[in-house]
């Protein structure tokens, strides 16, 4: 090889390895302008190192209502140990993070947030607190009961299930109550909301003698209660 051409090599292995750093760090500086771009839509503000170790996540505004940012902040934060997440929106209160009694001082699980997770071990937990005004019913986890009248028609039928274990104890003619349930329930549209409700209905109504103590204390119940039976019985056969 003559002088010229290692020369003309020479030139062009360095022309390659500008290049390559040049691209390297333009790729870099595009991939940081993007993630500046685009903040975390959550952070942690708070962790009680003791105790039951809850950890408190605040939410930006525009996130409040996105069940897929909580369950991102679940998935980050919710290691190999049990985990309890209390999520709070701007301008919430944040709970003191220097010990479990100072958080329990400050209202403990009862000061106002957004929803709160709790998983005993790893793979398993759920949302057990949920606000359906703030966060929202979408994605709202069932036992939040979020929704149109969804509170209301769970009431509703704990009272008539209550009353109908209570009347076989009692040995009161049927009233048709277990009907009504169950015709209410048949009619529901939403599939996991029915599931939710016949399950309860099932556990309600199986779930033992409803015998009061004293016998002679039926027809009082039976008084006590005759207002708010006529209410269920109204909203559930409502067309």
């Amino acid at each position: 090889m003559s002088r010229i051409e290692k020369i003309i090599v020479v030139v062009l292995g360095l022309i390659s390895v500008s290049l390559l750093v040049f691209i390297t760090r333009s790729w870099t500086s595009q991939t940081a302008a993007v993630a500046a771009g685009q903040p975390s839509l959550w952070k942690v503000v708070g962790r009680v190192p003791d105790k039951s170790k809850p950890i408190f996540v605040e939410l930006d505004q525009t996130a409040v209502a996105r069940r897929e940012i909580y369950d991102e902040a679940v998935r980050s934060l919710c290691g190999s140990a049990s985990c309890q997440i209390l999520f709070l929106a701007p301008g919430d209160p944040t709970p003191p993070s220097s010990s479990f009694k100072a958080f329990y001082d400050f209202g403990g699980f009862n000061v106002r947030h957004l929803a709160y997770w709790y998983s005993a071990q790893p793979g398993s937990g759920d949302f057990t607190g949920w606000d359906c005004e703030r966060a929202g019913a979408n994605g709202a986890p069932l036992s939040a009961l979020c929704g149109d009248s969804v509170r209301e028609a769970h009431k509703a039928i704990l009272t008539l299930t209550i009353h109908a274990g209570t009347q076989k104890a009692c040995g009161w003619p049927p009233n048709g109550d277990e009907k009504i349930v169950g015709d209410y329930i048949s009619r529901m549209s939403d599939k996991p909301r029915q599931e939710q409700f016949q399950s309860i209905f099932l556990q309600v109504y199986n779930g033992g003698n409803r015998r009061p103590d004293n016998l002679s204390e039926c027809d009082n119940v039976r008084k006590r209660n005759a207002a708010r039976l006529l209410e269920a019985r109204k909203l559930l056969t409502a067309r």
